[in-house]
């Protein structure tokens, strides 16, 4: 999976109760943890050791840089070997130096919402088909990463979804009828095209997560708020039952947690229950978190969400509320954090928590769960932030009003190894790349090799 996972759909477990009885000793965690839930109160801040100051060296001189117009809104980056691909109002490769070697052209209507997407070895371009009933069909261009060659195409599908090396095609009927059948989902090489296994689901089923050789498949049977099932990633077999989606959901380990609907506990007191089943949609444990109010709407509560981690861990939170990070398998808290925190990285040995109010990145604290001890922090002004070079290196967006940097941080101990000019816009095995923007029109991107000290 990937290391900040994505949040998908949401559920309610098909025969399960949704709300049962808070005094359920089979469902609810021990009474320290329920106690922590119904204060749901920041912690006493830990004292912190920031990140050493020492002056950071520059950084090495870039691999390339070039410049070309975003695609859309998307600032798509990758590399394959000496290659470098970018999205613009082409998919375009560069050599080392910068210099174009092939181009693959979007349609200049398409440009706004055309999407790019590295599945392995190839790069997909895919967006609508114009003049088609609903749900519509997509068109799928799927190029080389090295020789830019278009290697197959596809118009049957309405959806196509993918994750860092598997390619989804669900093929539809049009039809919404309740019926395994609308839509086939398929499996597909993607360097050939070839399927490798197509199994039947209901209507608009798309792929929108995956963990250890098992895929989240959302579909929508009659509309929202749909259902989610996990398929083997191998053989496209169903191993869980289908449940019902409401709320957000994360797949971590072999449990489902969700949100589940927010008014079916207490919209009053802005309570929440946070549960979780196994793949055969018996429940593994509920609790009840106490969420923030709406500001912009104090008739409302804010919704709970539900962010998988590694290791069997997810994150329970809301809108600038304080995370708790719990066991997926038990419901146990495991950590939990301060009030307006999130955490993109989580796992048993390092949680990243990130400060921020009003939307905006504040500051970056690294944690060690047991214990709860800090190892460092990050300055002021630093923003999101991503792990690289074998998570060995993290890379943050540092004080992007004057102009944005990207400063690379060593992992374990904060050490400062380098700082670039722009954003962040992505990385792979032994490089890091930035964006700046100079104007409207164009941006420029940057190459960098990546290394720890």
């Amino acid at each position: 999976m990937a290391v900040v996972a994505v949040v998908v759909g949401a559920l309610l477990a098909s025969g399960c109760s949704a709300v049962g009885d808070d005094a359920d000793a089979r469902s609810t965690p021990s009474a320290e943890a329920d106690a922590a839930d119904d204060s749901y109160l920041p912690p006493t801040p830990v004292p912190v050791t920031p990140s050493p100051t020492t002056q950071p060296d520059p950084g090495p001189d870039p691999l390339l840089r070039a410049a070309y117009p975003e695609l859309g809104y998307q600032s798509f980056i990758t590399r394959f070997g000496p290659r470098t691909v970018i999205a613009s109002d082409a998919v375009v490769g560069l050599d080392r130096d910068g210099e174009e070697v092939w181009q693959v052209p979007v349609p200049a209507g398409k440009r706004d919402d055309a999407e790019v997407a590295r599945v392995g070895r190839v790069v997909t371009l895919t967006y609508d088909i114009e003049g088609q009933a609903w749900p519509g069909l997509e068109r799928l261009t799927v190029i080389d990463g090295r020789s830019g060659e278009v290697l197959w195409r596809d118009e049957t599908a309405s959806f196509v979804s993918s994750t860092d090396e598997a390619l989804f095609t669900s093929v539809c009927t049009g039809e919404q009828e309740s019926t395994l059948g609308d839509c086939t989902l398929s499996s597909r090489d993607p360097r050939t095209g070839d399927v490798l296994w197509s199994q039947p689901t209901y209507a608009s089923s798309s792929v929108e997560d995956d963990e250890d050789g098992l895929v989240l498949v959302h579909s929508y049977p009659e509309g929202n708020p749909g259902v989610v099932q996990v398929h083997d990633l191998a053989t496209g077999e169903p191993v869980s039952t289908t449940v019902d989606a409401r709320g957000y959901v994360a797949l971590a380990g072999r449990a489902l947690v969700s949100s589940g609907p927010g008014d079916d506990v207490d919209r009053d007191g802005c309570r929440q229950a946070a549960f979780a089943v196994d793949f055969a949609g018996d429940r593994l444990w509920r609790r009840v978190l106490r969420v923030g109010r709406d500001t912009l709407d104090p008739g409302e509560c804010f919704e709970m969400y539900v962010e998988a981690g590694d290791d069997g861990l997810v994150t329970l939170s809301w809108y600038e509320g304080v995370p708790t990070v719990v066991d997926a398998a038990t419901g146990e808290t495991v950590w939990r954090g301060e009030r307006g925190e999130r955490t993109p990285v989580v796992s048993r040995r390092t949680i990243v928590a990130v400060q921020a109010q009003g939307g905006f990145a504040q500051g970056v604290r690294v944690v060690t769960p047991r214990g709860g001890d800090v190892r460092w922090t990050a300055p002021e002004g630093t923003g999101d932030l991503w792990l690289v070079d074998d998570d060995r290196l993290i890379a943050a967006d540092v004080n992007c009003y004057d102009p944005c940097k990207t400063v690379v941080f060593a992992a374990d101990d904060g050490r400062r190894v380098a700082v670039y000019d722009g954003y962040y816009a992505g990385h792979g095995p032994g490089w890091l790349a930035t964006v700046a923007e100079p104007g409207f029109q164009e941006v420029d991107y940057a190459v960098y090799p990546t290394r720890s000290r």
